[in-house]
């Protein structure tokens, strides 16, 4: 049966760590769903009717969430000895057999039933024969009568038989006790040859059982009882199975209840020692110290060992952590390695895109200042009747904008001087009719003004980068028409000049991009 205390108040856990004394005290705080301290309960009861001279709690941290947080719990089950109302030691896990371990260290050290010992009944001493001498001994006789001078005589009495007689019955009965203790001389005698002798460790082993003090056999067993299930023992008794038995079977299967020990009972009950006394041995100051001793020491060498355990899992894990750092900073760098090298093939491909744009635009700009300046010559010379220089002028600005292959063409040289005057007249009627050219004024960002001459036809990207060209190329701004119509990117190709109403005159604002 078990021996736990449930703890069911905090005063309750106060008092019982209080009122201990020089108890230990073993505290269980444990959790309903937690596995490993569902699995360690029974072998907890069983170390609770083991050793009895220690009181064992148990704690649900579920109900008592401020003993459990007062103690410093952090993991179930956890496992506290106390000692004076002072926390001694503490062990997290269901390791039960450190536990145990612990118990012998910092409990009251009594064990029972183990190595060597005494049983009661054996004489401490060889039997000394009071009758071993060949002569029996002398009775003296008392005198008849002994008087003093103070003293009166006696009275009569009754006659009583002669001394000669009683002397003879006395005499018989010496001879039948010297003869008893003579054959049982004889009969240890036999049992023990001649020529053996005692050796050094029997006659140690016999100066020590003399040393040692007699065990008196009802401490002994209250001793025992008291290391026992006492309403099992009680079962046992009523069932009027020998005292000395129902011990036994408690013992030998470590308490664990009523059919235990009588299958026990059953399967020994034919043992020619079952009914010999408990083998107990008292353990002195020495062996307790020295137990303790080793005890510790054995602590010592398992922390050693689980030291060193861990110092080789730390070792181990670092190692891989290490292995791992470096297998990461390897992938790290070749994608890194790989991004960069991307980056540097789109910066290439902008920069050449860019680069022919850039050139595409000077071109066009160029083409239109020349086509500009080619208008305004052939505005000049019609003004001052020069035709036939017009006619060339047209064919040269011709030739220049077309194409290499086209330039060497025969036909179009033919055919450009046939209608050299068909074109002249279309031109003279064409100014006469309709603007040819549209006169813009570009407000720049730095608030100057430039008049530039441009087709009617052309469209507002034609404007937008000759604002550029004359900013030094810089294309962060919209054009603005007064006032307060800005055209979108998206705008500058389909839109010309005379559709926004730029011709035959007009003016542009550069407003900065937000």
């Amino acid at each position: 049966m078990s021996k736990t205390i449930d703890i069911a108040s905090e005063d309750q856990y106060r008092d019982t760590l209080r009122n201990s004394g020089n108890k230990l005290v073993v505290v269980d705080f444990y959790a309903t769903w937690c596995g490993p301290c569902q699995q360690c309960a029974p072998q907890y009861a069983a170390l609770s009717t083991k050793y009895t001279n220690v009181v064992f709690l148990k704690v649900d941290v579920d109900k008592h969430r401020g003993i459990a947080s007062n103690a410093g719990v952090k993991a179930m089950p956890t496992f506290m000895l106390y000692r004076n109302n002072t926390k001694v030691t503490e062990i997290t896990g269901a390791d039960m057999n450190k536990l145990e371990q612990l118990i012998l260290q910092y409990g009251d050290n009594f064990e029972a039933f183990k190595g060597q010992g005494k049983t009661l009944g054996t004489p401490g001493k060889p039997f000394v024969n009071p009758w071993k001498s060949d002569q029996p001994p002398v009775k003296k006789n008392k005198p008849e009568e002994e008087s003093t001078p103070n003293e009166q005589a006696p009275e009569p009495v009754q006659p009583t038989p002669p001394k000669q007689d009683l002397m003879q019955f006395d005499d018989e009965d010496d001879d039948v006790k010297k003869a008893i203790a003579l054959s049982l001389e004889q009969e240890s005698k036999q049992d023990i040859p001649a020529d053996t002798k005692p050796s050094d460790e029997e006659m140690k082993t016999e100066e020590e059982n003399k040393e040692k003090p007699a065990v008196d056999q009802e401490e002994v067993m209250k001793l025992i009882e008291a290391q026992v299930d006492q309403a099992v023992l009680k079962e046992l008794l009523d069932m009027e199975f020998p005292k000395i038995r129902a011990l036994k079977s408690l013992i030998n299967t470590g308490n664990k209840g009523q059919e235990a020990a009588i299958e026990w009972l059953l399967n020994h009950q034919e043992d020619a020692d079952i009914d010999d006394p408990i083998e107990y041995k008292i353990e002195t100051d020495e062996e307790k110290a020295k137990r303790l001793a080793e005890a510790k020491e054995k602590a010592k060498q398992l922390q050693a060992e689980a030291r060193r355990k861990v110092q080789e899992i730390e070792k181990k894990a670092e190692i891989d952590r290490e292995k791992k750092r470096r297998e990461s900073g390897k992938e790290i760098n070749e994608v890194k390695e790989k991004f960069e090298a991307a980056q540097r093939i789109r910066e290439r491909e902008l920069e050449a895109a860019q680069k022919k744009k850039d050139k595409e635009d000077k071109a066009k700009i160029k083409r239109q200042l020349k086509e500009d300046q080619a208008r305004r010559k052939a505005e000049r010379l019609i003004k001052e009747g020069k035709l036939d220089e017009v006619r060339e002028l047209e064919n040269e600005m011709k030739m220049s904008f077309l194409p290499k292959d086209a330039k060497t063409s025969t036909g179009v040289t033919s055919s450009s001087s046939s209608s050299a005057t068909s074109s002249s007249t279309n031109t003279t009627s064409q100014t006469k009719s309709e603007p040819t050219e549209a006169t813009v004024r570009i407000r720049l960002l730095d608030g100057t003004t430039q008049n530039c001459t441009f087709k009617p036809t052309d469209t507002l990207r034609t404007v937008y980068n000759q604002a550029a060209l004359l900013m030094g190329g810089n294309k962060r701004f919209s054009l603005m028409v007064p006032p307060r119509t800005t055209f979108a990117t998206n705008q500058l190709d389909s839109t010309n000049l005379k559709t926004a109403g730029l011709a035959p005159r007009g003016q542009v604002v550069c407003t900065p991009n937000v």
